[in-house]
């Protein structure tokens, strides 16, 4: 699997794509936490599923809201020029997978 790239996410009814890269084993993506698909991450914790390239896999799935850790992660993305959302904004969450 590649650090960096493109992961699609199954979620309940939403399915999306989102930027994600790879670190100690997690894959993490940034999105909104108001976002559906959050919400359906939330609703469906126990089918939730990602695709890297042609991989698919069920994840165990974590959001997290501390603003301390998203930032972090936000830099970390905004270094690796693989970030979706071009100023760090109010409301991001850090989704966290675990291949199951």
């Amino acid at each position: 699997m590649e650090r960096i790239g493109y992961v699609k996410l199954f979620a309940g009814n939403s399915v999306t794509t989102l930027n994600y890269m790879v670190e100690d084993d997690y894959v993490y993506a940034i999105t909104k936490g108001s976002s559906n698909k959050v919400k359906e991450l939330n609703a469906n914790a126990d089918s939730v599923k990602i695709r890297i390239k042609k991989d698919e896999f069920p994840v165990e799935a974590e959001v997290i809201s501390n603003e301390d850790v998203v930032k972090a992660y936000y830099d970390k993305f905004v270094n690796d020029k693989n970030n979706h959302y071009k100023k760090f904004i109010e409301g991001l969450v850090v989704l966290k997978f675990k291949r199951i």
